[in-house]
């Protein structure tokens, strides 16, 4: 009697075995050219109704973020704008404080002694703040932007990047006009010169930042693009009137020479924290 396992017809070999039969799935033949046509469009419609879906869905993402960013934008330039409007009204009380500040020049000049005298103060220092802007303009969400709506953000925040800039190079030059104060000194025409260019300076620094914010104001209805007038009628409830700088020079000279401006911020920033109404001006 033979030792070999026989199979039964339609049985698979036993595993192992040498004849060991493999299921091996054909590929699927097409009765016809309709039957092939037909299975093909079934697979075009299927990735064709996926990359549709994923467009959709990355739509509606841009959209959303679009939105957003729009509104983060609408509050961040309701407050520079605002600070922009603040700025050039202060103005004219800049140019009148510079104007007294030539006057005591020239006097000392003539006389060859400075008077004594105190703090002149400065002009509105802001913190004009774009990062929003550059959030978006550094990620993918402002290339979902119109072209208009692009152009008309961009204008705006350039010119407002130079009043940034500006105001920070006048605190500088404010800081020597600082040095008119004290108890009353010598002065010679050197001295003399020195703050005649100093005064020009700041004369030019106040135009320009007014001037930059008009035309970032400019930039922005050019291409209709609006800010949250709530916002902004918060920042505009501080009194032009009320500001140090549009005071006459009050209290007592130094008692020497050496007083710059913002000397006491860190002892004021202590005693006054900073909350949103302090953070929707600016934090001047």
């Amino acid at each position: 009697m033979s030792d070999e396992i026989e199979s039964e017809p339609g049985e698979p070999a036993p595993a192992g075995e040498a004849g060991e039969a493999m299921h091996i799935h054909k590929p699927r033949s097409f009765h016809g050219l309709a039957e092939f046509v037909k299975e093909y469009g079934i697979i075009v419609l299927g990735v064709l109704t996926a990359l549709a879906l994923e467009q959709l869905v990355e739509t509606f993402h841009w959209r959303h973020e679009v939105a957003e960013t729009r509104k983060r934008l609408s509050v961040e330039l309701a407050t520079v704008m605002a600070q922009a409007r603040q700025r050039a009204a202060n103005s004219v009380c800049v140019e009148r404080r510079l104007d007294e500040l030539a006057g005591v020049v020239d006097e000392a000049a003539r006389s060859g002694r400075l008077p004594p005298l105190g703090e002149p103060k400065t002009p509105m220092m802001f913190i004009w703040g774009s990062g929003v802007w550059q959030s978006a303009a550094g990620g993918q969400t402002a290339a979902h932007l119109g072209p208009g709506e692009l152009m008309g953000y961009s204008d705006a925040y350039k010119f407002l990047a130079r009043v940034d800039e500006a105001n920070q190079a006048e605190w500088k030059v404010w800081t020597t006009l600082y040095g008119l104060a004290g108890p009353g000194r010598p002065f010679d025409t050197q001295d003399a010169a020195t703050f005649r260019q100093a005064i020009g300076q700041a004369r030019y620094f106040d135009s320009y930042i007014g001037g930059m914010g008009v035309r970032a104001r400019q930039s922005l209805d050019a291409y209709g693009i609006g800010f949250d007038t709530r916002r902004y009628r918060q920042v505009l409830t501080r009194r032009i009137q009320d500001l140090p700088i549009c005071k006459p020079i009050a209290g007592p000279p130094p008692a020497d020479y050496g007083a710059a401006p913002g000397r006491t911020f860190v002892a004021d920033a202590r005693a006054h924290p900073m909350g949103p109404a302090l953070a929707n001006r600016g934090g001047e």
